[in-house]
């Protein structure tokens, strides 16, 4: 098969449009990916036949592509057809919008059609391509692509040829798409990479992308580490699934794959990926591949090390591969015991890990030994102690790991070394000693080092080894070890490790000695304390029985009050309670002690003590380990009458929990080693039998005596009776419902209601008969009723969902809101003794529609006699009375309104927001601005008001004058919210106003020298950049003034200030900088630091001042410097930011011409916090030296003895801080 990947014409010719589509399309992203074009650039579809204007791709980029590039520079747009397409065709797809378009901007036309052409015929149509251009006037830009060349596009693309290619080629050689529909190696899961995993998979990416040097990899790693699906994820993270090849084995790679590769010079870049490939396969290989002249990167998986000679020779790049984390640990528990509920699955994979080996024995032993219920039990199984055992060799490794894991973490270098020498004495072992082993089992992977700190992994053995040392000498821990521990957190470390352990006995004893009967810490008042209650919940994990009977006497006589005062304590206290909630004998005290401080409720996040008792009683994700209908005894009990309130709505808040569709708990586990004992329905009918228990529940309630339980119930229900609606429970509900239409409460759930009516006859008509979605509608209109008083509520209130719908989504038969309005305001006018009574009501916010209502009114009432009524509804009816009085204007009695109007604002102070509501609804003429401006000026509406004006350009039509009478009204009030309202004035009236009066223009530059707030920064800068050439000078200094207050800081991603600044200095440069180094140097007398002050909200300083200072010609900064020296250099070097490659020009000047200042040196160092970074502050300094090593190859020797003195700095300040950068993540263990 010497033409492997070549396409022919007859390949093309055969194909139908569905099938060309995704072929040209394909080609389209391969294409720009080689020549650098943006792939978000590409638009395209996958849909045949949708309304695209004609256009089946367009590609829009200027890359400055060669001349083989198949895509032109600029606008494309691009046309598929398959088969024979006629001239007259191509004339008439040249009409489509789409084309025209693209053609009238100067774009490109690229037909491609599946079909041959002899040359006159391909003439044809090509002369057919260029009278769409000459039609439009313009040069023809058109490109023709037939069967021929897309024939020979396509084998420029082998990935995109192998599927058209009747070859039969395996499976074992496959694209990456049918290697990814495979679904090998884990796949039909979503990939979960730790880290080290992320760094794999960044590396492969870069090579990629931006290493053409690098023509192979060598992935190595443990069997059944994952190598294969990484290598998947790293080509679909590099956009390279249209490059790439995949063969099983090394014997799947054609025979002629590398030969066609070598012959067909047009093919760009290969990626092969060969699994299972060993030392000799890669070697062959990669001298088979020789002559591709490196178009093939070589990605080989494998197990093994390959030596340094043949990575030397193939420039090849070694990834190791660690183990399998612990998603895919959770896989393989999932598999090897799939009844274990997702709790012990989490637990089991952060206990192995990253043992295969370990998490299937773990979770096969849970699953055959049920009584097992804590993880010291489990070890004792021999085939977890055969495992365990065989890890460590020797009695002076078991020695030295006993020591390691009796804490979480342990220290045993510098100032921590002292709680591993404690350790060791205790055990009587030597310090010494105990390190050499540590680092002996550091590099068997036993044991990891993380700064000072040195911890046992995987968990389980750590575990092990602790409860053998506590079996032995737990006496001798509490008494002799415990306080001799140097620091509190090594104490809470050990007693952490006592927690994991999960054996009561062990940890009784320390129970009962601080939180005991006759504990040191057995009361409220010592509990109240963060650290204590830390304590305490460490404690909880190791036991949780004796805990929870400590916890019960502590709380039993504690009153409300005090329980609502509970704040330093309560989370660690809750945290415990959480953990309690899933063991079978603390399940009831847990959650009783739980509703004593739901009741006394004092945080507001949504794991509080409420947001869990809620969790309790969730059917399918309860914190319980007994099944949903026995916990609801725990609500019965909060129910009862002689119960507070508080404790009663809760009772009522756990069965709308027990009912909802809607459930979101943590997972977790047990207390400490205690296994979790979550439980959860096998059955359908567990489900439902937990549901009719709840609705049981329910039907107490909701005609109870006290009418906020009663409200809280009947709110329930109609919450969850949709959902139930859709169970077994059905015809109950039907029921309930019913029965509640002549609740005498109903009153305030009403609305709520009929939206549940209107929604189940629509979303549940699929499990509701004809007769129940009739009963039910019958229902929503009972409820709707028919009398003016529920008329006037439904259509002029908040309208309910059903009612929405109709109004604005039914395009058939629409209900026309306006239409009912006014019907009903007529109705109201002709029947005054209906529409009195609902005076109060309009003029609430619960009327939504009530201005529509209002201006009909106003609209019929010729004689008006319903404004007096309105006006005695104030304050609250100042909107109605605005629209009101705009009915009456609409129906052409602008003299009587203008005649109130000049009433109210002369005489009427009580009506002046009615005036302005009104004057802002007629529209803006001088003669309403006038009327505003009287209205502020006697103090009557507060100048807030003013910012209504700026929208549905109520400004355009005001004059000069009349619109600086408006502005002048702010001109004593600097505080930045009506600094905001004067710039939005200002910038409205602008628009439609660019011309005008210098006074005019004078008093707005004025505004620009005050602080606006963060939303008015915008329109600062637009009327700076309005009146920039006329006014330079003032505006320049505005802008600096600005700079000298921190409340001046906008929040946006470029600082307006700098910016209005930047652009002076390209208008004005002489003026501008002799304004902005006057304000440098006043700012510097000042020890007002501009730096400082320009930090965005972030903390990055990425666009400071110094931006603004190396926009200016050097000549004429340095000349400044030299006349202001020493201080003018000083100021320049301390904004001058230094973090980047090459080393700025104004930065080297300064080096050279002012060194010797130290103030100059030390201003100019960079600023580690000024580095774009992510990770540890090791992380960012190491950035910061590869910055600056790049400029000690300088030409000039004071540069290069500057950076050398920095990059000493740096690395000397690595090595101090990376020990603590090292242990960030210990605080989580």
């Amino acid at each position: 098969m010497p033409n492997l990947f070549q396409v022919t014409e007859r390949d093309i010719t055969r194909l139908t449009n569905h099938e060309l589509r995704p072929i040209l399309n394909k080609l389209l992203l391969a294409e720009a990916r080689r020549y650098g074009i943006p792939t978000a650039s590409v638009e395209i579809t996958s849909e045949d036949n949708v309304g695209d204007d004609g256009i089946d791709a367009q590609i829009n980029h200027t890359v400055n592509v060669p001349v083989d590039c198949r895509i032109p520079t600029g606008l494309s747009v691009w046309q598929y057809k398959a088969g024979e397409t006629t001239p007259a065709a191509i004339r008439s797809e040249s009409q489509k919008p789409g084309i025209q378009a693209a053609i009238l901007n100067d774009g490109s036309y690229c037909f491609v059609v599946g079909h041959s052409y002899t040359v006159p015929k391909r003439r044809s149509r090509e002369a057919a391509l260029d009278q769409a251009f000459t039609q439009a006037d313009k040069p023809p830009k058109r490109r023709l692509f037939t069967a021929a060349e897309i024939a020979e596009w396509v084998s420029d693309y082998p990935v995109v040829a192998r599927p058209l290619l009747g070859l039969e080629v395996p499976d074992e050689f496959s694209t990456f798409d049918k290697w990814d529909s495979l679904r090998q190696s884990g796949t039909n899961i979503a990939f979960q990479a730790n880290g080290s995993r992320k760094n794999v998979i960044n590396g492969i990416v870069d090579i990629l992308g931006s290493r053409p040097e690098t023509t192979s990899i060598r992935l190595i790693g443990a069997d059944g580490s994952g190598k294969t699906r990484l290598i998947l994820e790293a080509i679909r993270e590099a956009n390279a699934a249209d490059l790439t090849f995949y063969a099983s084995t090394p014997a799947a790679v054609p025979n002629n794959f590398f030969s066609f590769i070598e012959s067909r010079t047009s093919i760009h870049r290969l990626v092969l990926i060969v699994d299972e490939c060993s030392e000799d396969d890669f070697r062959t290989l990669l001298r088979t591949s020789q002559g591709c002249d490196g178009r093939v990167i070589l990605i080989a998986i494998g197990s093994g090390e390959l030596r340094d000679a043949i990575v030397s020779e193939a420039n090849a790049v070694i990834f190791p591969l660690d183990n399998l984390d612990n998603t895919a640990i959770r896989r393989v528990i999932q598999l090897a015991a799939s009844s274990l509920h997702s709790e012990l699955q989490d637990y089991i994979a952060r206990t192995v890990g990253g043992s295969v080996k370990l998490a299937v024995a773990l979770a096969e032993s849970i699953s055959l030994n049920q009584n097992a219920d804590t993880i010291s039990a489990l070890m004792r199984l021999d085939n977890i102690q055969f495992i365990l055992t065989s890890l460590c060799r020797t009695q002076d490794e078991r020695d030295a790991m006993r020591a390691l894991s009796l804490l979480r973490f342990i220290g045993l270098d510098d100032e921590v070394a002292n709680e591993g020498r404690v350790v060791a004495e205790f055990l009587d072992l030597d310090f010494g000693k105990l390190k050499r082993t540590a680092i002996q089992m550091q590099r068997r992977g036993l044991v990891i080092k993380q700064g000072r700190y040195r911890y046992v992994t995987p968990a389980l053995l750590a575990i092990w080894f602790a409860g053998e040392v506590w079996e032995a000498q737990g006496s001798d821990i509490i008494s002799t070890l415990l306080p001799q521990l140097p620091s509190p957190s090594a104490r809470f470390r050990i007693l952490k490790r006592l927690g994991d352990i999960g054996e009561e006995e062990l940890a009784v004893p320390i129970t009962e000695q601080l939180f005991g009967r006759n504990g040191a810490l057995a009361n409220v008042e010592a509990l109240d304390n963060a650290d204590n209650a830390n304590l305490f919940n460490i404690l909880a994990n190791a036991s949780p029985v004796a805990c929870i009977n400590a916890l019960e006497r502590i709380f039993r006589t504690v009153s409300r009050e005090r329980l609502l005062e509970f704040n330093k304590g309560r989370r660690n206290v809750v945290y415990a309670l959480q953990g309690l909630l899933r063991r079978t004998e603390t399940f009831y005290q847990a959650a009783r002690i739980l509703l004593k401080l739901a009741d006394a409720e004092n945080e507001t996040w949504g794991n509080n003590a409420t947001g869990i008792w809620r969790e309790v009683f969730y059917t399918r994700l309860g914190l319980s380990p007994f099944p949903a209908s026995e916990r609801h005894s725990l609500i019965q009990e909060a129910l009862l009458p002689v119960n507070s309130l508080e404790t009663r709505l809760l009772g009522v808040k756990a069965i709308h929990a027990a009912l909802s569709p809607f459930e979101s708990s943590a997972f977790g586990d047990g207390p400490g080693g205690h296994l979790s004992e979550r439980w959860q329905p096998e059955l359908w009918d567990d489900i439902w039998q937990s549901y009719r228990s709840a609705l049981t529940l329910l039907d107490q309630v909701l005609r109870d005596s006290d009418e906020r339980v009663e409200q809280e119930a009947i709110s329930t229900f109609i919450g969850v009776s949709r959902h139930l609606l859709r169970t077994p429970l059905k015809s109950d509900i039907l029921k309930r419902m019913e029965g509640l239409l002549d609740h005498p409460r109903l009153t305030l759930q009403k609305k709520q209601f009929i939206d549940v009516l209107s929604h189940a006859t629509e979303y549940e008509a699929n499990v509701l008969t004809q007769e129940e979605i009739a009963t039910i509608q019958q229902w929503r209109e009972v409820l709707l009723g028919t009398s003016y008083h529920n008329r006037l509520h439904r259509w002029v209130g908040q309208l309910n969902s059903y009612d929405q719908r109709q109004v604005y989504r039914d395009k058939e038969t629409p209900v026309d809101l306006n239409a009912l309005t006014t019907d009903l305001a007529q109705e109201g006018y002709n029947q005054p003794e209906l529409l009195r009574p609902e005076l109060e009501w309009l003029t609430s916010s619960e009327a939504q529609y009530a201005g529509k209502f209002a201006l009909e009114l106003g609209h019929v009432d010729s004689q008006t006699h319903w404004l007096n009524e309105l006006i005695a509804f104030l304050p609250h009816a100042a909107q109605c009375i605005s629209y009101y009085l705009y009915g009456k204007w609409s129906a052409g009695n602008q003299e009587i309104v203008d005649t109130l109007l000049d009433e109210w604002v002369e005489t009427q102070p009580e009506l002046a927001l009615s005036a302005f509501l009104t004057i802002q609804r007629l529209g803006g003429i001088d003669r309403q601005g006038q009327r505003v401006t009287r209205l502020v000026e006697k103090g009557w509406l507060p100048l807030e008001y003013l910012a209504w004006l700026c929208n549905r350009g109520w400004l355009k039509p005001l004059s000069d004058t009349v619109f600086t009478e408006l502005l002048h009204l702010l001109t004593n009030k600097d505080e930045p919210q009506y600094t905001n309202i004067a710039l939005d004035l200002i910038s409205e009236w602008l628009q439609s106003h660019p011309q005008h009066n210098p006074k005019t223009a004078q008093l707005i530059v004025s505004f620009l020298d005050r602080i606006p707030s963060q939303m008015g920064w915008y329109h600062w800068r637009e009327i700076c950049l309005f009146y920039l050439q006329s006014f330079t000078g003032e505006i320049v200094k505005a802008a600096t003034r600005l700079m000298g207050y921190w409340e001046a800081i906008p929040d946006s991603p470029e600082d307006d200030r700098l910016f209005i600044l930047r652009e002076a200095l390209q208008i004005a440069p002489d003026l501008a900088w002799s304004i902005i180094s006057e304000a440098l140097l006043q700012a510097e007398a000042k020890d007002n630091d501009w730096f400082s002050i320009h930090l965005d909200v972030s903390g990055d300083d990425t666009l400071d001042v110094g931006t603004l200072l190396e926009s200016i010609q050097l000549p004429i900064l340095l000349e400044w410097v030299e006349a202001n020296k020493p201080l003018a250099a000083q100021i320049v070097a301390r904004y001058i930011q230094t973090e980047r490659t090459p080393l700025p020009t104004i930065a080297r000047e300064l080096l050279i011409r002012y060194g010797d200042d130290e103030v100059v040196r030390d201003h100019l160092h960079p600023r580690a916090r000024a580095m774009s970074w992510s990770g540890s502050y090791t992380g960012r300094l190491r950035k910061m030296l590869e910055v600056v090593r790049t400029w000690l190859t300088d030409e000039n020797e004071v540069i290069r003895n500057w950076a050398a003195d920095i990059a000493d700095g740096i690395e000397e300040e690595i090595k101090k801080r990376k020990p603590y950068d090292d242990e960030e993540d210990l605080l989580y263990r």
